[in-house]
């Protein structure tokens, strides 16, 4: 027995006044579960250690229609004396007995001989009458005697109220009330249920989970065992839900104890969960006050209700048991009653939401507009899973047809946008097919996301066209009309980008609007943001001119997560292609954040992707890994493998680093790509291909995937080197395999398109390939304008690989700015997070395999070199301070250092023609 020592001692103290004549009762109370039945078993050694003899007998409420059934177990002559076992049932042994009633001698006979007795009897109040009226008669006999009577009641049962009851144990001369087990008596119990230690965390999750309740902690460990979870700290929010079927079957048959208005107050805090004030108890219960007082105080004794303030179940498996004990269609009887109730009471909306969520018979007219203000509600706190969840229930209420089924849809695409485009678009055009006007459908057709739109089929696009023929033109509508008719036209040229045509159709439409182009409202930033796009991807319009118009329309939209179904992902893209990077990635900062708040994966993954890309422009290709990672979690593979945006990221990421991360290039293998081979698909597939094979070191099949990407680009008339560069990424892969012909012709196209481009990016990475292809000044004067042009780039480290290659062409010519150069370019790598590139490789010693240290351990070991702090450098590659010094203890550990003051040598020693830092 563990942490029963007190209670032990009385009953030894008890036996003892005993044998001096001085006899006693003990009650032992408690509620359900907390050992008093066990505490009994550990009574007859203590009696034999004080030469008692014991009779033992246990009261059951289906055994009470046998009369005096507790005395005769008492008195069974098969029964040996001071026996620790439990007697047979009344049920077992009724048969072997007499028909007629025993003679059932007088109490005090028991206590007549010299020898210490001691008596228990289990669950007294569940004992058959007659032998109540007996056990009372032997509780008044027993000062003089030789005699202790052990019973035990469980706390709040009704029964322990009834006279009879009452009679026994209000003569008690002691009572006995063990406590909840400690943390230290659980861990005890947790380590010998599974035979060896046991994590912490897991013993507290256990305790929690009991609340120190021995019948409970055993029913969880055996529940855990069975399930298989081990006690290691990673179980324990496991542990913490589990509901053992085994002790809802215990509190199912305790709760059957109750009279019927106390099971009705159970059944109420089920329904009514944190709703559970006295007064909505009252109306739904049909009880006075004093009768609620009255049923609360027998709940909290017995252990099913907690003494908290609020009405809370003391364990999952109470409310199991209530739940198990009601009919399903009384549940939702009381879940009705409980939404009428809060609505007449004027509650918030999504608290009568969530009672009518439970209810699936039809319903009043009022619910529909509780719901949809309860949808309302939860979009502005950011939750439109709950959203979607109070609108789908109010279309179970609406009539299959009508303006009014209508409404819902729309509403529900713009809650399902957040987390399911295709659910989203699909009730998007349903409720087009209700309604009667051209205006109707425009407006339901507009609640398609813009983004998605170009996802979908052309058969969906030609219908939202023929919905944006028959409303009408932009210039010819006002108000309302003009807004819908605004945004469908934006979706519409947005659906077109895969038409050369319809694209340069789009930047048409962008001069016709002069310096005016529709700002005023989202809708007309919407359309403007669509045709800027159009403009970039044909390279019709400068780097200058879009990123003018870019950053007004970004200034007058907010960064809040739900611009992932805007166009402004558009705006952004032709920002990072315009070199805007810097100022991008404070307002996706700030995006990313907010969208933390929010249980909107769809947008937050769009938004991670989107700060990812706008890493990549920074050059920032380390930190952009950890973000496009997190996007690609949060999404279903459908949507990854469709989606140009994250695919785009994903190839930037592998082929700008040097030694592509394997998890990113595994992600790229197992894709799942749409059957159909539109050309968004065929491109996205084709940029993944290309990716997978450069990750692979498999140059040849990089090459031929990257010249498919270029030559459908160039059929999709997106002329713009900046959006994919993918001419410098295979003519790379042209020089590892010595193709210098391939790549001179590849690099000079991208150039002439660069420079009519005019971002310093596509400029100066284009200078940089060509200036490393050709020897001589011819060489160095392209490098030496690389790394000018770059100099007025927010890509440090293309930068980076301009002052790398200059340098190593002017330290081969022995020029004295090499070193200068050198050091500039490991520092601004090494700033990106990004070592052992290939312009590294003349300085920085062999490849990746026979280095000593992996490229992160290289990375904290250069920036550690300048004398950065830990903190600082943690800054930097985005990780945490506890990284830094894990990666510089290995770091010390290989190159044989002890510290800091060692490090520069050593790391010169490892590549010696180089300036580490």
């Amino acid at each position: 027995m563990l942490e029963r020592e007190t209670e032990l001692s009385q009953v030894s103290e008890a036996l003892r006044h005993a044998r001096a004549g001085r006899g006693s009762l003990l009650v032992v109370g408690g509620p359900v579960g907390n050992g008093k039945s066990a505490f009994l078993d550990a009574l007859p050694p203590l009696a034999t250690e004080h030469g008692a003899r014991v009779l033992r007998a246990s009261g059951a409420v289906s055994e009470q229609r046998f009369p005096f059934g507790v005395v005769r177990q008492l008195l069974d002559p098969a029964k040996p004396q001071g026996l620790s076992g439990r007697p047979p049932s009344v049920k077992d042994r009724i048969g072997a007995m007499p028909c007629e009633r025993p003679e059932i001698p007088d109490p005090v006979e028991l206590t007549s001989d010299r020898q210490p007795l001691l008596v228990l009897v289990d669950n007294v109040h569940a004992a058959d009458q007659p032998s109540q009226r007996w056990l009372g008669q032997l509780a008044r006999r027993l000062d003089g005697t030789r005699a202790v009577l052990v019973v035990t009641v469980r706390d709040g049962d009704p029964q322990t109220e009834l006279p009879l009851a009452r009679a026994v144990t209000d003569l008690a001369t002691g009572w006995l009330r063990p406590s909840g087990l400690s943390v230290p008596a659980c861990r005890l119990l947790v380590e010998a249920h599974f035979d060896g230690p046991v994590q912490e965390e897991f013993v507290l999750a256990c305790h929690e989970a009991s609340g120190g309740n021995p019948m409970v902690l055993k029913a969880t460990l055996l529940a855990a065992a069975a399930a298989g979870h081990r006690p290691v700290a990673e179980e324990a929010a496991r542990i913490r839900a589990l509901r053992p079927p085994a002790l809802s079957h215990r509190f199912l048959s305790c709760l059957q104890t109750y009279p019927e208005h106390v099971r009705r107050l159970c059944q109420a805090v089920l329904v009514l969960g944190q709703d559970a004030d006295p007064e909505l108890l009252d109306r739904l219960c049909d009880l006075d006050p004093a009768g609620r007082t009255e049923a609360i105080r027998l709940l909290r004794r017995a252990g099913l209700l907690t003494d908290e303030p609020r009405l809370r179940f003391s364990h999952h498996a109470v409310g199991a048991a209530v739940e198990h004990s009601a009919s399903v269609a009384e549940v939702e009887r009381l879940h009705t009653k409980v939404a009428a109730l809060l609505y007449q009471g004027g509650h918030p909306a999504e608290r009568v939401a969530a009672h009518l969520l439970a209810v699936t018979a039809p319903q009043e007219d009022w619910t529909t507009d509780v719901l949809r203000s309860a949808a309302d509600s939860a979009l502005r706190r950011g939750d439109p899973e709950s959203a979607a969840r109070y609108l789908r229930r109010a279309l179970l209420a609406c009539g299959p047809e009508g303006p009014g089924r209508a409404e819902l849809l729309m509403g529900l695409a713009n809650a399902e946008q957040g987390f399911d485009t295709g659910a989203a678009m699909r009730h998007a055009l349903q409720a087009t097919h209700l309604l009667d006007t051209p205006a109707g459908r425009a407006r339901a057709a507009a609640s398609i996301g813009l983004l998605a739109l170009g996802r979908t089929s052309s058969r969906t696009v030609e219908q939202v066209r023929r919905i944006a023929g028959e409303h009408g033109e932009p210039e010819r509508l006002r108000g309302a009309d003009r807004e819908a008719a605004l945004r469908l036209e934006a979706r519409l040229r947005h659906a077109s980008q895969f038409d050369p045509g319809r694209l340069d159709e789009a930047v048409d439409r962008l001069g016709e609007f002069g310096d005016r182009p529709p700002m005023d409202t989202r809708s007309g930033r919407e359309l403007t943001a669509t045709l800027l796009y159009a403009g970039m991807l044909t390279g019709r319009l400068t780097a200058v001119e879009v990123a003018r118009l870019g950053t007004r329309i970004l200034d007058r939209e907010p960064a809040s997560p739900d611009h992932a179904h805007t166009a402004t992902p558009l705006v952004v893209t032709a920002l990072l292609a315009a070199d805007r990077a810097p100022a991008v990635c404070s307002w996706l900062e700030l995006s990313v954040s907010e969208s933390g708040k929010q249980q909107a994966p769809v947008s937050r993954a769009i938004a991670c992707a989107e700060l990812a890309r706008a890493m990549c422009g920074l050059g920032r290709v380390a930190a952009a890994v950890p973000l496009i990672t997190e996007a690609l979690e949060l999404l279903d593979p459908e949507w990854i493998g469709g989606d140009l945006l994250l695919v785009g990221v994903l190839a930037s990421i592998i082929h700008e680093s040097a030694v592509p991360d394997p998890e990113l290039i595994g992600r790229i293998s197992t894709m799942y790509f749409p059957a159909d081979n539109d050309p968004h698909t065929a491109l996205t597939k084709s940029l993944a291909a290309g990716a997978q094979a450069a990750g692979q070191g498999n140059s040849t099949e990089a090459i031929r995937h990257l010249r498919d990407c270029g030559r459908m680009v160039e059929r999709l008339g997106w002329r713009n080197p900046a959006v994919l560069p993918w001419r410098s990424w295979a003519a790379a892969h042209h020089l590892k395999l010595g193709q210098t012909g391939d790549a001179s012709e590849l690099i000079d196209e991208e150039l002439v398109l660069a420079e009519r481009w005019g971002a310093p990016t596509a400029i100066g990475r284009a200078l940089r390939i060509r200036g490393g292809m050709e020897s001589g000044e011819t060489g160095v004067k392209l490098l030496r304008e690389a790394v000018e042009v770059l100099g007025g780039s927010p890509n440090a480290l293309e930068l980076a690989r301009a002052c790398l290659s200059l340098g190593n062409r002017l330290r081969a010519d022995g020029q004295a700015d090499a070193a200068e150069l050198l050091r500039r370019g490991n520092l601004l790598a090494a700033e990106c997070g990004a070592t052992l590139l290939p312009e590294q490789g003349s300085q920085a010693g062999p490849a990746t395999d026979s280095r000593p240290l992996t490229g992160a351990e290289h990375r904290v070991a250069v920036l550690a070199v300048t004398g950065r702090t830990n903190q600082d450098i943690a800054e930097v590659l985005g990780v945490r301070s506890r990284t830094v010094e894990k990666h510089l203890t290995r770091v010390y550990r290989k190159l044989g250092v002890s510290g800091r003051s060692g490090l520069d040598d050593a790391l010169r020693a490892l590549a010696p023609d180089v300036n580490a830092v």
